[in-house]
């Protein structure tokens, strides 16, 4: 009996002991460290984004160029942020500055867009958008 009562008391906490806590939910991707070089340009009926830039330490993931929504029409620059998802919290990793890139390939800009700005947490660059015939 005292085998049988130790072993539902295990059954019970294992499942809210292997829960994930706060601590261990997914991260949010963050804006880059910096930027060093924008790119865009138009080819048939996509536009190419291209941006590379630094982030502090290792264990950074799934960099991606994300647009801003909520654009006006007649804007002539297209705002775009450069994001990552940090490593876990306590992870070891790299120390320092390491490369990092996105590409994003979306329709058509707006009629009246000529450029493009990225923009990192320290800094932003701008291009203007180049016609590949």
């Amino acid at each position: 009996m005292h085998r049988s009562i130790i072993a539902l008391t295990l059954l019970v906490l294992l499942p809210a002991l292997s829960t994930p806590t706060l601590a261990q939910k997914p991260a949010r991707s963050v804006p880059i460290q910096k930027l060093d070089r924008v790119s865009a340009q138009v080819t048939g009926r996509k536009l190419f984004i291209h941006a590379s830039g630094a982030v502090i330490g290792g264990g950074w993931t799934k960099p991606t160029l994300r647009i801003r929504p909520g654009r006006r029409a007649e804007a002539d620059t297209l705002v775009v942020d450069f994001l990552a998802t940090p490593p876990p919290q306590g992870a070891a990793v790299i120390q320092g500055q390491l490369p990092v890139s996105a590409t994003l390939t979306t329709g058509l800009p707006r009629y009246a867009t000529t450029k493009v700005t990225v923009v990192s947490a320290t800094n932003s660059l701008t291009a203007p958008i180049a016609f590949k015939r």
